[in-house]
C-alpha cells in the first residue's frame, strides 16, 4: 500500500468541505496531534477513511455554526445569540433569523455576510438591548421575591417556591439566577 502524503488529505479536506480550524479541532480530538506530519501510517488511513465518509455525507464533520461567516461582526453576531441562548435570554436556539429580520430582511441567515457595517451595528445594539433588558428584569423579579420571602417561614418559603417553578414551568433556570435566589431564601 502507497504512503499517503500531506498533500492527498488536504485535497480531500477541500473536497470535504472542512475549513483549517476544524481540521486542526479533529486532529487534536482523535489523534492528539496538532500535524498531519506527527501521524503515523495506521492514523493516516484512519484519518483518510474519515475524511472520504464525511466526502461521501456519511458523517458530517464537526462544525460550529459561526465558522461559515466571513465577517467577524457576522460570527460577533452567532456567538452572541449563542450565548444569550445558554443564559436562557432567548428561547430558540434557530431563531435569529427571525430577529435579524427586524433589521434587515434576509431569506437565509447564510446571507448575513451581506449586511453593511451599520445594519450589523443595529443587529448587535438590538442583541445588547434585549440582554440589558433581560438582566434587569430578573434583578426585579430577583428584588419581589425578596420582599415576599422575607415576610415567610422557611416551610412556606420552600412550599411557594416549588409551587411558583411548577406553575412557570421553571425547570432550566440558569444557575447564578438560582444560586442568588437561594442565597436570600435560606436564612
Amino acid at each position: 500500500m502507497a504512503k499517503i502524503t500531506p498533500k492527498q488529505i488536504h485535497t480531500l479536506l477541500s473536497q470535504a468541505g472542512i475549513d483549517n480550524e476544524t481540521y486542526r479541532v479533529l486532529l487534536k480530538d482523535r489523534f492528539k496531534v496538532d500535524s498531519s506530519l506527527k501521524l503515523t501510517e495506521a492514523q493516516k488511513v484512519e484519518l483518510v477513511k474519515h475524511l472520504n465518509r464525511c466526502l461521501n455525507g456519511a458523517k458530517k464533520p464537526f462544525k460550529p455554526s459561526f465558522y461559515r461567516f466571513k465577517k467577524p461582526q457576522a460570527r460577533k453576531i452567532m456567538a452572541m445569540w449563542s450565548e444569550m441562548y445558554k443564559k436562557g435570554i432567548v428561547r430558540e436556539k434557530n431563531g435569529l433569523l427571525g430577529f435579524v429580520n427586524r433589521f434587515k430582511p434576509l431569506e437565509k441567515l447564510e446571507w448575513m455576510d451581506m449586511l453593511s457595517v451599520p445594519e450589523f451595528n443595529k443587529v448587535i445594539e438590538g442583541l445588547k438591548e434585549m440582554t440589558a433588558r433581560h438582566e434587569k428584569e430578573k434583578a426585579q423579579i430577583v428584588e419581589q421575591i425578596e420582599a415576599i420571602f422575607s415576610q415567610l417561614s422557611m416551610e412556606e418559603k420552600a412550599r411557594k417556591l416549588v409551587t411558583a417553578c411548577n406553575e412557570y414551568g421553571l425547570v432550566n433556570l440558569p444557575m447564578d439566577f438560582l444560586r442568588v435566589f437561594m442565597s436570600k431564601v435560606v436564612v
